[in-house]
């Protein structure tokens, strides 16, 4: 599991993913940059605790997520072009915290249900 404070994490992590999940990461960012900055700049930013992102890398992480049902307020699929990212949105403190299952190949198989 990788935690997403800051910019600058972002763009260490996004180093691991293709160029397309790397841009929606930083898309993802950007967008609570603008819903949750009070006029810092983007380098300056930090996303505080319970609304950092949330990358599951284990499948044990994402089955813990998901048994935590009555806090999960969605679960979205994002599909791109050979990637599956499940978007979901844990309540953490009356906001919702994003995490994210990024699934390579999803089109070999996966289901969510």
């Amino acid at each position: 599991m990788k935690k997403i404070h800051s910019y600058s994490e972002l763009q260490i992590i996004k180093q691991r993913f293709c160029r397309e999940v790397a841009d929606y990461l930083e898309e993802e960012f950007k967008d609570l940059y603008e819903y949750l900055s009070n006029g810092q700049g983007v380098d300056e930013f930090i996303l505080p605790d319970h609304q950092t992102m949330v990358i599951l890398e284990l499948d044990e992480e994402f089955k813990k997520v998901i048994q935590k049902s009555l806090d999960m307020e969605y679960m979205e699929e994002v599909y791109m072009k050979d990637v599956l990212i499940l978007r979901i949105g844990i309540r953490n403190l009356e906001e919702v915290q994003l995490h994210y299952n990024i699934l390579p190949s999803y089109k070999s198989g996966y289901s969510t249900k």
